[in-house]
């Protein structure tokens, strides 16, 4: 479905998504603006230089909605900002210009002419089909017109750029960093018997983000929150101790690795496709983020160690279950400032708005460690 912010933004497209959709992968087209000027685009030329603007010098990071399509604006706004994610993805690429034709290429693309101001239509409006038509084929979900939500868009992303690393590793026999790594942390399941006391700890999965559960509070709290995630459950007849063979165990989800970049969900997404039970409540958040930083919270963290982090990215959502409109909140890397990212529409911001925002998903950077005492 669409909604007013969404038909508003692509009703009036500079250029026809059709006349895009036409040219070949690798032939240059010839786009006519809003102004009836003609925009010569070479879809095979790796930028990563000075990119020109227009006679009036504009500059401009916005990403217009092609269609609901403001899941997916909000996600590349965020990830462009991501320390070190452009810098790594890019030189996966770099490393052999034959890959032109990989989707990867294609949202390195879209990053840097974000970071460069220069998200000029009709170039941009290319660069946006091109990777939305090359995604679909990897992910069927995210097909065109279809209202999706920004954290599985999120995911699928970096799922599908580990994929293409592994594939591309094992044809030209060499290590290449994975600029996913960077949201990717670690969790393992503490079973600990009722009966014996005895602890066994199972098998570690990777993460990109965490869920965090609603709280029971006038004002709840992320920190609050992410505890609620890692509290012991009581699980009967489900894990038998390996010890004693009783039936009745603790069950506790512990963070063996904390990412670089760590990214939280408030709200549950649900087992049923592009639907999605939103908080209550939006827990109060900072720009600084200690986690389970107080005594109490210490205890249940099995590492010696715990990062402080900074919020750098926050993607907003409203409106309902099965419709809405996504829009980020961005610190520029350049300038350390806060800006609002409505599709085309960008502006500063001060950081109390970001914090008073309708926040669905937060992004958070290490910036240092501390240990238990």
């Amino acid at each position: 479905m669409k909604n007013e912010k969404e038909e508003e933004d692509s009703a009036d497209p500079k250029v026809s998504k059709s006349s895009l959709r036409s040219a070949g992968s690798g032939d240059a087209i010839a786009a006519g603006c809003s102004d009836g000027r003609q925009h010569h685009i070479e879809p095979n030329m790796f930028l990563f230089q000075h990119l020109t603007h227009d006679e009036h010098g504009a500059r401009e990071t916005g990403l217009p909605n092609l269609g609901l399509t403001c899941y997916r604006n909000s996600v590349y706004q965020v990830l462009a900002e991501s320390p070190n994610f452009f810098g790594t993805l890019k030189g996966t690429i770099e490393y052999d210009m034959t890959e032109k034709e990989e989707w990867t290429f294609t949202l390195c693309e879209i990053l840097w002419r974000i970071l460069s101001k220069s998200t000029l239509r009709p170039d941009i409006d290319y660069w946006l089909c091109r990777l939305q038509t090359a995604f679909a084929a990897v992910d069927t979900s995210f097909v065109e017109y279809r209202q999706n939500d920004s954290l599985s868009f999120f995911t699928s992303l970096m799922c599908g750029i580990t994929d293409v690393l592994q594939k591309r590793r094992k044809q030209y026999s060499v290590k290449l960093n994975d600029p996913s790594e960077i949201f990717r942390g670690q969790l393992h399941d503490k079973y600990t018997c009722c009966k014996c006391k005895q602890t066994e700890y199972h098998a570690t999965s990777d993460f990109f983000s965490l869920p965090l559960p609603t709280v029971e509070s006038q004002i709840p709290k992320i920190g609050d929150c992410l505890f609620q995630f890692l509290s012991a459950e009581t699980l009967k007849d489900v894990f038998l101790c390996s010890f004693c063979n009783h039936g009745i165990v603790e069950k506790e989800i512990k963070i063996k690795k904390y990412p670089e970049i760590l990214v939280l969900q408030f709200g549950m997404v649900s087992g049923r496709e592009n639907f999605f039970q939103r908080a209550h409540k939006v827990p109060k958040f900072g720009e600084d983020f200690n986690g389970l930083s107080n005594n109490i919270h210490l205890t249940k963290i099995d590492k010696g160690e715990f990062s402080k982090y900074t919020l750098y990215g926050v993607i907003a959502h409203t409106g309902g279950l099965t419709e809405g409109h996504y829009y980020a909140y961005v610190k520029r890397l350049d300038s350390e400032e806060w800006e609002l990212c409505d599709d085309s529409y960008v502006h500063r911001v001060d950081v109390k708005e970001v914090l008073c925002s309708e926040a669905y998903i937060l992004f958070y950077h290490k910036v240092e460690k501390f240990f238990k005492a």
